[in-house]
């Protein structure tokens, strides 16, 4: 019995000491061969259908830019594994429930189409990360939006939109609003508690006021509110003190809060296009990384006495540019 004991842990010995022999090279290149059809390359793009749907479980992205589609391929249903769809540039005129069954989609692109309806269903893709609708006929945004937990980038610029949804504030990740260019008339106090926000571009719309809720945006770097019609701004903002870029050209201001001399982090203030008749030049002067200030022509500046100049940082400024 003795022997047999000792026999037994001299074939184990020897079994482990097999085990922990590296492999060799051909193994090593056998082994990742097989990881490599296991878990096949995600950064690969198809942009030929035809081609993707020979290996459909190992298509991550898809790219159909510019192929003259008029409306969204029934057969993206089947690829189980897409994260990214493309389809710029093409003359869609609908999204279909087909794109809204997509279970893993992370990115979503269908700018410069026909599209003038978001449909509601847009809500079921839970994991969606990046939603770029720009360059379309969009007149609505559907509450459905809201639904959108995993959103961090939303961008429906340059269609006919007239309003905002105070259901866009649930969407607690997001980091980058573009409503450029359409026929905005309000910014919803809702949206302004979004504390991730770090980027809004509401420029080239209709908005009239921005509602002193806008100091609930404490991660907001920047603020495009160029070309709309705002008469004044609230002192609110200048709690808004890790704003890096402030653009308020063209609007009907004619002056601006002392407060923006508490943002310490500006460093671009455009108000260029605006009938000013005065700027609380020294606040702006407190301003330490203030690097370009940009006014216009014909106003009247209230001067920095010299001694408080030379206690203050310089600011250099793009000086009074013609419109």
């Amino acid at each position: 019995m003795k022997y047999i004991l000792i026999i037994i842990i001299l074939i184990c010995a020897t079994t482990s000491g097999f085990a922990q022999q590296p492999l060799s090279v051909d193994s090593l290149r056998k082994r990742q061969i097989s990881m490599q059809r296991i878990q096949p390359a995600k950064n690969k793009t198809y942009r030929d259908l035809l081609e993707a749907l020979a290996t459909p479980d190992s298509v991550y992205r898809l790219d159909l830019g510019r192929k003259k589609l008029t409306e969204i391929p029934v057969d993206i249903t089947k690829f189980p594994n897409l994260e990214i769809l493309m389809l710029d540039n093409n003359k869609i005129t609908e999204i279909p429930a087909t794109v809204t069954s997509l279970p893993n989609l992370k990115q979503l692109t269908i700018r410069y189409n026909e599209i003038s309806t978001i449909p509601s269903a847009i809500g079921s893709l839970k994991q969606l990360q990046m939603l770029d609708l720009s360059n379309n006929k969009i007149t609505i945004i559907p509450s459905e939006i809201g639904k959108l937990e995993m959103l961090e980038r939303l961008s429906l610029s340059n269609n006919e939109i007239t309003a905002i949804p105070t259901e866009l504030s649930k969407n607690t990740k997001l980091q980058q609003l573009n409503l450029e260019n359409n026929q905005i008339m309000a910014i919803p106090p809702a949206i302004l508690k979004m504390e991730d926000l770090s980027n809004i571009d509401l420029s080239n719309n209709q908005i009239e006021i921005v509602p002193p809720e806008i100091e609930g945006l404490k991660n907001l770097r920047s603020l495009q509110l160029g070309n709309n019609k705002l008469k004044t701004l609230p002192n609110e903002i200048g709690n808004l003190t890790r704003l890096d870029r402030i653009e308020l050209k063209e609007n009907q201001l004619l002056r601006v809060p002392g407060t923006f001399g508490n943002l310490t982090a500006l460093r671009t203030l455009d108000l260029t296009g605006n009938p000013l008749v005065d700027l609380p030049i020294p606040e702006l002067a407190k301003i330490p990384n203030l690097r370009s200030l940009l006014i216009g022509n014909g106003i009247k500046v209230q001067r920095t006495p010299p001694s408080q100049v030379r206690q203050t940082p310089e600011i250099n400024r793009e000086r009074v540019k013609s419109k």
